[in-house]
């Protein structure tokens, strides 16, 4: 399967192409279900909610060495050895998606650590632990060469950047979730729920479920449960039903992200069109000695470029785990020109200057990106702050009215001191 993916891959590009920069994102592998607590048979997540699973580490090793079979043994864009000098790595703030990021990683440079040498390795002073723990030198000398067991190499993922987050991640705009989720309560989504609810109540059947009154938002949750589950090799009782699960899991989220289009689309991209072709214009340049950029994400950050660039869900139909949307720098006689593609298949090929121009007009904002995920401007938020405020005023005329209450009681004490003084005296 990775020699066909591999020769795919390599039709993309004529032979006297020469391809200068490669930008991977990468979706995280498979994953535990979002939603634990819905019981699903004897299905088991002993990874915990929504984490990355042994099946999707294997994924995106698998995926790693694909493409060192591409980028470094056929195209040679990388070194075989790892250098930080032409790699950067980056991930959303996820555990599964850091996870698949350094599974990929392993798969990319597997086993080829720069390692001491003879001399070192005879000559090395030993680290000893400090205070009262031991180590078995016999465990130390064991490693040979190596730098740490089986020769792994350390290649790091660069921590969070608030720029780059924006790119891999769209979760903390408020606004952007909410309307979101207010796509499963449209009749848009209740078209596709009716597209595939044969399916989806079948499925249901087959594991005992009664999910015949369930409505928006929780039918996709429990799609997604069957479909996580079944990629794992735990639900097979429906796996000649997974193909339309899939399609039914990508066509839900894919509405979630153009529900209100023009202000969803345009924020995905934004972020993406002003950081992506500076990386690639210094690709150009010669002022980065920068080969590869590695981004690992989520599928919606996917969905949203694609929806953005206005790739149709007919062209993919799923994004399914461990999948890869790689945008290519590639220079020939004419000039410099961008290859992006989607799981080995070509979606456009256009020049540099055509590409970021495009870009640009694609991630437009009408106002800022931290105006536009505000929540204060929603009426959603408005309404609510309004009945915050309600029991707050309350609250406050609750306080008023006790100290009014004190204050009559300690003058009224004070006067009837000063009437027992009198006719003592």
């Amino acid at each position: 399967m990775l020699l066909a993916l591999t020769s795919t891959i390599l039709s993309f590009v004529e032979a006297e192409d020469t391809l200068k920069f490669s930008i991977v994102f990468i979706r995280h592998g498979a994953r535990s279900s979002r939603n634990p607590k819905l019981k699903i048979k004897d299905v088991e997540w002993t990874e915990g909610k929504d984490a990355l699973t042994a099946s999707g580490t294997r994924q995106l090793y698998l995926l790693g060495r694909m493409m060192h079979d591409y980028y470094i043994t056929q195209r040679k864009l990388l070194p075989p050895i790892y250098n930080g000098t032409f790699i950067h790595a980056r991930a959303s703030d996820s555990a599964r998606t850091l996870m698949s990021c350094q599974s990929f990683l392993l798969g990319l440079y597997p086993n080829n650590a720069i390692s001491l040498s003879e001399t070192q390795v005879k000559n090395e002073k030993y680290w000893k632990p400090p205070n009262t723990l031991e180590l078995d030198d016999e465990y130390i000398k064991g490693l040979g060469k190596d730098s740490i067991l089986h020769g792994i190499p350390i290649v790091p993922i660069i921590s969070y950047n608030k720029n780059f987050e924006r790119t891999l991640s769209f979760g903390f705009c408020d606004k952007f979730y909410k309307f979101r989720m207010d796509y499963y309560d449209t009749e848009r989504f209740e078209k596709v729920y009716e597209k595939y609810k044969k399916s989806f109540q079948e499925a249901c059947k087959r594991l005992g479920l009664d999910c015949v009154n369930l409505k928006g938002r929780v039918v996709w949750e429990y799609v997604d449960a069957m479909v996580t589950a079944e990629f794992d090799g735990q639900l097979q009782e429906i796996h000649d039903l997974s193909e339309d699960l899939d399609k039914f899991y990508t066509e839900a989220e894919e509405g979630e992200l153009s529900h209100n289009k023009e202000f969803q689309t345009s924020i995905a991209m934004n972020q993406f069109s002003e950081i992506i072709p500076e990386y690639l214009f210094n690709a150009t340049n010669g002022s980065t000695p920068l080969k590869m950029l590695v981004l690992s994400a989520h599928e919606s950050t996917l969905l949203s470029y694609l929806i953005a660039m206005n790739i149709s869900l007919e062209t993919y139909q799923t994004v399914p785990y461990a999948s890869s949307f790689i945008i290519e720098l590639l220079k020939n006689e004419s000039g410099h020109f961008v290859n992006v593609t989607l799981n080995s298949k070509i979606l456009f090929i256009r020049s540099l200057t055509n590409f970021t121009t495009w870009l640009k007009e694609l991630g437009q904002l009408n106002d800022t990106w931290e105006n536009l995920c505000k929540l204060p401007n929603s009426s959603l938020l408005q309404s609510q702050t309004s009945s915050m405020l309600v029991p707050v005023i309350i609250a406050v005329f609750g306080v008023i009215i006790i100290l009014e209450i004190l204050l009559c009681a300690r003058k009224k004490r004070r006067e009837l001191n000063e009437n027992s003084l009198v006719a003592t005296v």
